[in-house]
């Protein structure tokens, strides 16, 4: 489905695996998750709870079924709480390169929506958007095509993937997985 999704947008799909993939394998549920993590995990979670409560933190998870279900809303609004991110990002080459691969994104992402597999996350702290992901999925699967955070934000993408990873756990997703491209610039606490 997604390489359909991407064809229909008139764009070219293709297959590149000589590259490493980040990823995550998801249990059944959020205790299990958690029954195999370490202290210094369970101590990271909190240092990230507590961002979280310096303000009211927000997930905003746009995934529709598509055009088979009849669920074809764009929902445009959240592709545009990308745009600060990007500008955002830490040096100019940063920029262009995440405002090329959102270009790209932005391109698909009707097609994405009719075939079913787009899945858009944005965090919000305070109503502010300080992190973003536009996804694909299918069935139990997730991708992450591209990962943007506020760099002023400290631990604002770790926040994000807990959070991400919670709702998939909920949702009955088995793998997410993390592209190379999709998180350039992004520090993260991959452990």
């Amino acid at each position: 489905r997604i390489s359909n999704s991407i064809n229909s947008g008139g764009l070219t799909a293709f297959r590149q695996t000589d590259r490493q993939l980040m990823g995550f394998e998801l249990p059944n549920t959020w205790s299990q998750f958690w029954a195999g993590r370490d202290s210094a995990s369970r101590s990271r979670w909190r240092e990230l709870d507590q961002l979280s409560h310096g303000g009211v933190a927000q997930l905003i998870r746009f995934r529709p079924n598509g055009a088979q279900s009849g669920e074809t809303d764009r929902d445009w609004s959240l592709l545009k709480m990308a745009g600060p991110l990007i500008r955002r990002q830490a040096n100019e080459a940063l920029v262009q390169q995440a405002q090329a691969r959102f270009n790209w994104l932005h391109e698909m992402h009707a097609a994405a929506v009719d075939e079913g597999c787009a899945d858009i996350v944005v965090l919000l702290l305070d109503s502010i958007p300080i992190a973003f992901a536009y996804n694909v999925h299918c069935r139990t699967r997730v991708e992450t095509l591209q990962m943007l955070v506020d760099p002023n934000v400290p631990g604002a993408a770790d926040l994000l993937i807990a959070h991400m990873l919670q709702d998939e756990i909920a949702r009955g997703d088995s793998w997410h997985v993390f592209l190379p491209t999709s998180v350039s610039g992004v520090v993260a606490d991959w452990s």
